[in-house]
């Protein structure tokens, strides 16, 4: 279920459980999207991100070559992990940069648009909320930006890329509603980009580990134990 790109893709990176419980049974394997018993089942109606797919697949009896196996039986649990601060950092940096877009048109709105005889941008309930938005998205940039000098470094961050996908994630969503409470009634129609950015950032907080994961990963890390 919500697999990016389902209807298009050729191959289908699956993980697997291939024998007893726990995660020293989980493996990677690529099924050929033509393997007899594959199936799309259907193509999902999203509130954003309608740039690209997303989709249900089905698996019936699906016999798979142990050829197709990526790397070791009983590894992908763990190639997995290791993936996640790249893909958290991502979503941080992705969370961040639409952010950026908001306040850009935002700016340009209120510069633009003439109220009782002058631009709204210079009411103090308008330039306050750019002054808001341009705040956190510094604050979210500079984490990302310290996770990424972490990682090059080849330390981990784990910790850090949690944090950066958390902020930036929860203030795209406040700076989206601000961009569309400062375009007012057209905030709310589709010509204009903001529109989109509202409905787009909700993701940020689900894809790659809910907020409410990452919360749970920051304690984890600082050797809180949560259950």
């Amino acid at each position: 279920m919500f697999i990016t790109n389902g209807t298009k893709a050729d191959v289908v990176n699956t993980v697997v459980r291939t024998g007893g419980p726990g995660v020293k049974w989980v493996s990677l394997i690529l099924v050929d999207t033509g393997t007899e018993g594959f199936s799309v089942g259907r193509k999902l109606q999203k509130m954003g991100m309608l740039s690209s797919d997303t989709a249900e697949l089905v698996y019936e009896d699906c016999f798979v070559p142990k050829e197709n196996l990526i790397g070791e039986e009983g590894k992908g649990f763990y190639y997995l992990m290791a993936g996640l601060e790249r893909e958290r950092l991502s979503g941080a940096v992705l969370s961040y940069i639409m952010a950026e877009l908001a306040l850009e048109d935002s700016i340009e709105y209120a510069k633009t648009r003439i109220q009782f005889g002058t631009p709204i941008i210079s009411y103090q309930a308008i330039n306050h909320m750019i002054a808001e938005m341009a705040t956190e998205i510094e604050a979210g940039r500079q984490l990302s930006y310290h996770t990424v000098s972490l990682m090059n470094a080849g330390v981990r961050c784990n910790k850090e890329a949690s944090m950066a996908k958390y902020w930036c994630a929860e203030m795209l969503l406040r700076a989206v509603g601000k961009a569309v409470q400062i375009h007012g009634g057209y905030g709310f129609i589709r010509e204009y980009r903001v529109e989109r950015l509202y409905r787009d950032a909700k993701l940020q907080t689900i894809g790659g580990g809910t907020n409410q994961i990452m919360r749970n990963v920051i304690l984890s890390e600082m050797g809180l134990r949560v259950r």
